[in-house]
């Protein structure tokens, strides 16, 4: 922070000397982009904003000493920001906040960047996952939140993410939509799931059944050495179709059993 304020006397003393040289307006615009250069460049090497926000305090009233904003005044010391010059009408406050944050948000942005780039590049670590599930809260909630939206594009490549500011109701309206999408996907993948699980035990239930017990029920009185049934429950004999039809499930149940008991290791 003391290099900071010293390049902002720096600045000052320099800025002075340009204004004494029969105003010297090159070197005195030289000594405000060469404090903002230098501004920059200690912004991404620190979080502190304390000196940050002088210097821009600072820049600000220089701008509107020089004329460069209509809407400010040499003795505004506690704002930051100014109007667009070439326009007739006044910069709204929403812009000036955005302008703001932008730098803030750049630096934000790409440490996230490169945090994701790491978790994509390293999936079998435990922390990857977890990692992207934060970089996505950051983006998806935090950030969408106060209206900033960040579209991921291919870090693969080094290409950042997009920043855009967009109204915070209709990105978290559009959250809330694909939340409720999502949640729908997953109501009917639960659906599919319990479903096949009932009829997994359907089919398991039906498989336990031995060949041998199958027909031994009201509706036969008789059986052969195998369980089919001989005759009805009436003691008529069963008749050559129908016998056909009995062996011919017989022989599917048999199958389906000896591929449960194969499945159990050859438990009954």
């Amino acid at each position: 922070m003391l290099m900071r304020l010293k390049s902002l006397d720096t600045a000052r003393q320099n800025l002075h000397a340009a204004l004494c040289d029969n105003f010297n307006t090159p070197a005195a615009m030289k000594a405000l982009t060469d404090l903002i250069g230098s501004t920059n460049k200690y912004m991404s090497q620190t979080n502190s904003l304390a000196a940050v926000k002088e210097i821009a305090r600072w820049v600000t009233r220089i701008v509107a000493i020089f004329g460069l904003d209509s809407t400010g005044t040499p003795n505004g010391s506690d704002r930051i920001g100014w109007a667009d010059s070439t326009s007739t009408t006044t910069t709204s406050s929403s812009t000036g906040a955005e302008d703001i944050m932008l730098p803030y948000l750049r630096t934000l942005s790409t440490f996230r960047d490169n945090v994701r780039t790491l978790a994509i590049s390293s999936p079998k670590d435990t922390i990857s996952k977890d990692l992207l599930l934060l970089s996505d809260r950051l983006r998806d909630y935090d950030l969408a939140n106060l209206g900033v939206a960040l579209d991921d594009r291919d870090s693969a490549k080094g290409v950042p993410a997009l920043i855009k500011f967009v109204p915070a109701e209709e990105l978290i309206a559009a959250r809330e939509e694909k939340e409720r999408r999502g949640a729908e996907k997953e109501r009917k993948k639960e659906e599919a799931r319990l479903k096949k699980e009932e009829e997994d035990r359907r089919r398991e239930e039906l498989a336990k059944v031995s060949p041998l017990e199958m027909f031994k029920t009201g509706n036969y009185s008789e059986w052969d050495e195998n369980g089919i049934p001989t005759k009805d429950k009436e003691g008529a004999e069963i008749t050559k179709s129908g016998r056909k039809s009995l062996v011919k499930a017989w022989e599917k149940q048999k199958k389906l059993h000896e591929g449960w008991l194969k499945a159990k290791g050859g438990a009954a």
